[in-house]
């Protein structure tokens, strides 16, 4: 769940961000986070497969594994077993199949519930969120001089030179 939430606030951030992105030209550097933060992501998926991989297994194989390890068991304390021990073990192991299948899944959900805990407490306890605006009369360009980049090497591009322009308070909306 981290890597992945690295590689959604990746990719969030450059659409956010995709306009200044091209302006600046450095869609390669963005390409590279994302990549990185998709790798990093999609080993951790690897890992996680791996892991419901070994749960699943234990899931299926538990029933029999449980059955072969009591009826051995008992079989090496008392020096055999007998039909009715035997067909009785394996009713109950049977009964309870279904309480050891669901041990996997609920190892699982609590994993995630503890992640998501930690995420919610992290949110709750982080400072509350400053205000950066400065209060004024207007906001004005004084002598701003505004370009746009130009595909051609010795020409500088468009410009727009000494520009004064003042908004009043309230006004851009």
């Amino acid at each position: 769940m981290t890597a992945r939430d690295a590689k959604t606030n990746a990719v969030t951030e450059a659409l956010q961000g995709i306009r200044q992105i091209k302006f600046s030209a450095i869609e390669s550097q963005w390409q590279k986070i994302i990549i990185t933060t998709r790798d990093r992501e999609l080993k951790e998926q690897w890992r996680v497969f791996a892991w419901a991989i070994f749960l699943t297994f234990c899931w299926f194989s538990m029933p029999i594994l449980l059955g072969a390890a009591g009826g051995g068991l008992h079989a090496w304390l008392n020096a055999g077993i007998s039909a009715a021990v035997a067909f009785t073990a394996l009713a109950v192991f049977s009964k309870l199949e279904w309480s050891l299948s669901v041990v996997p899944t609920v190892i699982t959900e609590l994993m995630d519930a503890r992640v998501s805990i930690k995420r919610i407490q992290k949110h709750l306890d982080s400072p509350e969120k400053q205000q950066n605006t400065v209060p004024g009369k207007s906001v004005a360009f004084r002598h701003a001089s505004i370009t746009w980049p130009s595909d051609e090497k010795n020409e500088e591009g468009f410009v727009l030179r000494d520009i004064n322009l003042d908004f009043p308070k309230g006004e851009l909306r």
